[in-house]
């Protein structure tokens, strides 16, 4: 392969943890001699100050490629082999308000699930849904890798408008590796199915040999073990029943949003200051979610290892039960020409009763999202999207009381940047 004919991969935000994620894939031995990173973020500061040193340090190890940077996503996309989508509406500070405005519901607050994470998809969907237009233009044969919270409502979003994407998340994976230390055989025949953050490990064999690792890894409780038959994500403890999760020392980090700004800014400066040097500030923030899904399905999709483990992708049968269209978290599989969402998935009963209340909820998230795009800034669309919000979050979380169920309903697309008094952010 030639210069001329390298294949492009585009990494769309990420702020500073692009230089980790580029680090990550110049280690790799089975991708081309030559490829073209193109780098796309708004603020074109940061991103010249990014740029250059992901240049410096990539080309020590990577001669052969080229590393290049835009603030134009319609420029630096075009004919892209694959893009990774790792935008935040609304920065930090948008994170910092739903991980904190759920606690005035004795909720708690996540970028991701929740009242949070609805906020977060009210906010962020009409902007994956722009992006996704203008790659389904410049790249309409490049595989998108999706990272945008909450991942579900957004790869859908993506998908809706044409643009061939998979949601990738390392977190089934970080799981089943912390049961195989505990004594799980790493040929264990498990399987694996739910929606992202909410998905679900279990054995349809010997359940017992999973229930004996996870309790020894402090995965699961005796009563959710004995609910679901299976082991559930770190999310499910975090934010769906944290006072189980307080038995077992799982809990959702507060102030979370402000520690990811403060170690940014201190990753940048070291960037101006030594462009190409050790950053130390990008340690304090492990990112397995490169090295174990993103870089992973990139190498596959760029020709090299093939990939097979967990991918959100629409369900179309993928989940009995789930509805046909909302993104389930299941295992598949990427190669440079294919990406196959495996076969059908038979829930364990529990589990497949859980599933289906949050996909339904998930379906009316889409929905609320539909009558919030960028040009919907009167008082009637937001409280349509109030009322929607408000029968998902009867499905999420039913213990909230009903009369505080409409009011924390306005919370939420309030906090989305929009309120039924005719505002929009």
């Amino acid at each position: 392969m030639t210069a001329a004919d390298a294949p492009r991969v585009v990494l769309v935000g990420g702020g500073v943890h692009v230089a980790t994620l580029a680090d990550e894939l110049a280690a790799r031995d089975d991708l081309p001699d030559h490829l073209t990173l193109a780098l796309v973020a708004r603020d074109p500061h940061r991103l010249r100050t990014i740029g250059e040193h992901v240049a410096a340090r990539t080309g020590r190890r990577r001669p052969g490629w080229r590393v290049a940077w835009s603030d134009d996503l319609g420029v630096a996309a075009r004919g892209a082999t694959a893009v990774v989508l790792m935008v935040r509406a609304g920065g930090l500070a948008a994170r910092a308000v739903d991980e904190g405005f759920p606690a005035e519901f004795g909720l708690v607050g996540d970028e991701g699930l929740g009242p949070g994470g609805m906020a977060n998809a009210l906010r962020t969907v009409p902007v994956v849904r722009g992006l996704g237009a203008t790659l389904a233009e410049v790249a309409p044969d490049a595989l998108v890798l999706n990272l945008v919270a909450p991942l579900p409502v957004t790869t859908r979003a993506l998908v809706d408008v044409g643009v061939r994407t998979v949601g990738v998340c390392e977190l089934p994976t970080v799981v089943r590796d912390r049961l195989v230390r505990a004594g799980l055989a790493p040929d264990a025949p498990l399987a694996l199915g739910g929606l992202n953050h909410l998905s679900f490990w279990w054995d349809r064999d010997e359940p017992g040999r999973l229930r004996d690792a996870a309790l020894a890894a402090g995965l699961v409780d005796e009563a959710t073990w004995d609910r679901f038959g299976a082991v559930p994500m770190p999310y499910f403890f975090r934010v769906m029943d944290p006072s189980a999760g307080d038995g077992l020392g799982i809990h959702q980090p507060a102030g979370r949003a402000g520690e990811l700004q403060a170690l940014a800014d201190r990753a940048l400066d070291a960037m101006a200051a030594g462009p190409g040097d050790d950053v130390a500030a990008l340690a304090g923030r492990p990112t397995p979610w490169f090295d174990l899904a993103v870089v992973p399905v990139l190498a596959a999709r760029l020709g090299g290892t093939p990939y097979s483990g967990p991918l959100n992708l629409p369900n179309a049968g993928r989940l009995r039960g789930v509805t046909s269209e909302v993104v389930v978290e299941a295992p598949g599989r990427v190669t440079a020409d294919v990406l196959d969402a495996g076969g059908p998935v038979d829930l364990p009963p529990a589990v497949a009763g859980a599933t289906a209340a949050w996909a339904a909820a998930d379906d009316l998230l889409h929905r609320a999202t539909l009558l919030l795009g960028p040009d919907a800034a009167d008082g009637s669309a937001a409280a349509a999207a109030e009322a929607v919000v408000a029968e998902a979050l009867e499905l999420v979380h039913p213990q909230v009381d009903p009369g505080e169920r409409s009011r924390l309903a306005a919370r939420v697309v309030a906090a989305a940047g929009h309120s039924a008094a005719g505002t929009a952010a």
